[in-house]
């Protein structure tokens, strides 16, 4: 996907917050969007805001993919943890990049 879909994507999803702000899931499919964009601080924010709104694990271990890709490897590891414990199967590659069995 290129640069000017993810910013449609990313409009229309904050768009539709417009009618439901506490919807979660959108938040999570906008930190997605904006990791997938390269935009880690973006994306990390609207995660953060997903979890708080509802701490589900498959929203965590995105935070995990988020902090993997900001190289903070410390935190990603503590969120890929986390899901895991609640029954979220971990990329393979994720899991060997950061020791996980």
């Amino acid at each position: 996907m290129n640069h000017e879909k993810y910013a449609q994507a990313i409009n229309d999803f904050q768009n539709y917050l417009r009618f439901k702000p506490k919807a979660a899931n959108i938040y999570n499919v906008i930190g997605t969007c904006y990791r997938y964009w390269l935009k880690q601080d973006s994306s990390l924010k609207y995660v953060n805001k997903a979890i708080e709104l509802d701490p589900d694990p498959h929203y965590i271990l995105n935070r995990a993919y988020t902090y993997g890709a900001m190289n903070r490897y410390d935190l990603a590891r503590q969120d890929a943890l986390k899901a895991k414990a609640s029954g979220v199967p971990i990329d393979p590659g994720m899991a060997s990049e950061l020791k996980i069995q």
